[in-house]
């Protein structure tokens, strides 16, 4: 009985282990969807175009002094580098944060299934030597049951 039993551990352990993995595989293709490199560069080209655009068109309609005038594009131009060097950090941390978050997701779900691996290698190894035993005693009940020695 404690054969069936650790059988049907195992096979409990094997269904709820497939069951993780369909749920970490859906999670990753979630998160493939939204994790395209091309996201903070497109926030940059937009930002970098919007920015460049309507501050020289705002600058150009309220300073007139031509020294005034290119101390504050180049003030501009550092807080430009500034904000978006600062939007990039978080947009490129989220995805840092999403990307070790799975990494630490799949760790866990292999080191569970090499646990279960090694534990369905032990049963097999047990089945096995149990079928070997049955296949003697089999052997020794045909012998003795011919008559022969």
């Amino acid at each position: 009985m404690k054969g069936i039993f650790t059988l049907q551990r195992i096979l409990d352990g094997v269904k709820d282990m497939d069951d993780r993995v369909k749920s970490l595989r859906q999670e990753l293709i979630k998160n493939k969807q939204g994790n395209n490199p091309w996201r903070p560069v497109g926030f940059h080209i937009l930002f970098g175009f919007l920015w460049i655009y309507l501050s020289d068109r705002l600058l150009s309609m309220a300073i007139h002094d031509r020294a005034v005038y290119e101390w504050v594009q180049t003030f501009k131009g550092a807080l430009y580098v500034t904000l978006t060097g600062g939007a990039l950090y978080f947009l490129i941390r989220m995805d840092n944060s999403r990307i070790f978050s799975l990494n630490k997701s799949l760790s866990i779900q292999n080191e569970e299934l090499v646990a279960y691996s090694e534990e369905l290698t032990a049963a097999d190894q047990e089945l096995n030597s149990k079928v070997n035993a049955l296949n003697d005693l089999t052997e020794k009940l045909k012998k003795a049951g011919s008559g022969a020695p």
